[in-house]
């Protein structure tokens, strides 16, 4: 099944309006944007199921792929909101790069809280999968 199903050109103008969005306002629409790319990447692969498997990492799916950097900075957002709702959008559109990006705020304290955290976790489950070197035991 392709990761952009159900992408047509308006969604795709969508969701570039919605990266430009997060990446240029503040405050409320700020996390309004985040949250609606989040949801416009469920709606486009037209799954809730995990990206990526155990052979093949998901791929960068934004209309703009430059951009993914950009978006990753929303990680470090002053506002928990925003950081949450980056995350969840992140999972359905970011690769392995924004897993490690992730992982690596993982450490840090932020205070996303548990459901960004477990949301961000769930969509990447199989992206992290596919990165380890070989079975664990």
């Amino acid at each position: 099944m392709s990761d952009n199903k159900y992408m047509t050109a308006e969604l795709k103008a969508e969701v570039s309006k919605c990266v430009d969005l997060l990446l240029t306002s503040a405050g409320k629409p700020r996390r309004r944007a985040a949250a609606a790319l989040s949801r416009l990447g469920i709606w486009t692969r037209g799954s809730l199921l995990p990206r990526g498997d155990l052979g093949a990492p998901a791929r960068n799916r934004l209309p703009e792929p430059k951009k993914l950097d950009d978006l990753l900075a929303c990680l470090e957002d002053p506002d928990a909101e925003v950081r949450r709702q980056a995350a969840l959008a992140l999972g359905e559109w970011g690769d392995e790069g924004a897993a490690a990006a992730w992982l690596a705020l993982r450490g840090a304290t932020l205070p996303c809280g548990r459901q960004a955290n477990f949301g961000f976790s769930l969509r990447l489950r199989t992206l992290l999968l596919s990165q380890r070197e070989g079975p664990q035991t």
